[in-house]
């Protein structure tokens, strides 16, 4: 992250991530920090999620409707979720559940594999029960 400003905006962004329960959507970002910094824009939200897409600081997964979330990086080079259909719970895999495959993978077709992203998609216990 040399060379990158750490202005109050980014650093609000990155303190909800962290603090989030499961990854945000751009619109729950934006939400959350309208509390904290009333007059920031949506625009300045979206500059600085992709500018932190850029830089590999965040990750970016995509909603079954289309809607992109977005978590802190932390050092994974994948993201492994449950997503209820309904309600949009997400729940992160304990562990990487492709780490075998992808290895085979990139061996047998000489491949460098840099990253992945598995999403399933259902009904969590409480939309099943509803």
């Amino acid at each position: 992250m040399a060379g990158t400003r750490n202005t109050k905006q980014k650093m609000i962004i990155l303190s909800l991530l962290k603090n989030a329960k499961q990854p945000l959507t751009a619109g729950e970002i934006y939400n959350k920090a309208l509390k904290i910094q009333p007059n920031i824009a949506k625009s300045t939200i979206y500059r600085n999620l992709d500018a932190m897409l850029s830089r590999n600081e965040i990750k970016q997964g995509m909603l079954q409707s289309g809607e992109s979330f977005y978590s802190l990086a932390d050092g994974q080079n994948h993201l492994h979720y449950l997503i209820c259909k309904k309600c949009n719970r997400m729940l992160d895999f304990p562990r990487c559940p492709l780490g075998d495959l992808e290895s085979d993978i990139a061996t047998s077709l000489d491949f460098e594999i840099t990253d992945h992203t598995l999403q399933i998609y259902g009904y969590c216990r409480k939309c099943q029960r509803n």
